[in-house]
């Protein structure tokens, strides 16, 4: 599930079906979503999933892997004497650390670079100027393009409206000539 805005506390947005049935057109099925909840997954149907309290970054990955990421910064916790503004504006302070983007493309990559994901798929923000999202220009991506920015789905089941940038799909696998004629129904396909 990706966060809308990355100031936001909110991570229950939701892939919108026409991406999610280009992933299953590609993947055949999903064996794991990393970061989802039960909800999502009704719709994402993967076979195993990672919810927040299971925290998909301490666990092995495997087989054909969907991800969308809760996407945030990182941000590491409070001091006793923290004067974050952050934490002025959302009223809390955070004991714990937030793992953010850089965490979850790290651990993306990873996975399938030490032969334990088969096949993957990650949609995020095509923030191709971040630091964290440099490593997936390594990869084949499709920008998506269909009907503007990507509106994700709310846990109302609507979109969601607003979104800020343009959205991307990274694959990793060794089929690009499938991926290229999936994923070309809803975006440019670009191979590195």
């Amino acid at each position: 599930t990706h966060l809308m805005l990355q100031t936001s506390d909110n991570v229950e947005f939701g892939t919108p079906p026409l991406i999610l049935e280009c992933v299953h057109d590609m993947l055949g099925y999903i064996s794991l979503d990393p970061a989802t909840s039960i909800f999502w997954n009704q719709y994402v149907k993967a076979n195993q999933i990672y919810t927040a309290r299971d925290n998909g970054l301490k666990r092995n990955w495997f087989g054909n892997v969907w991800l969308n990421h809760p996407f945030r910064k990182t941000e590491r916790s409070c001091s006793v004497d923290c004067k974050k503004q952050i934490c002025g504006k959302r009223g809390y302070h955070i004991t714990e650390d937030i793992l953010g983007n850089e965490y979850w493309i790290a651990k993306f990559i990873s996975e399938y670079e030490i032969g334990n994901v088969s096949s993957a798929l990650n949609i995020c923000y095509a923030s191709t100027s971040e630091k964290w999202y440099k490593p997936l220009l390594k990869y084949p991506t499709c920008f998506i393009n269909v009907e503007g920015r990507t509106n994700y789905i709310g846990t109302d089941g609507k979109e969601v409206k607003g979104v800020q940038k343009g959205s991307s799909i990274t694959y990793l696998g060794r089929d690009f000539n499938k991926f290229k004629l999936i994923f070309s129904r809803i975006g440019d396909v670009l191979r590195p």
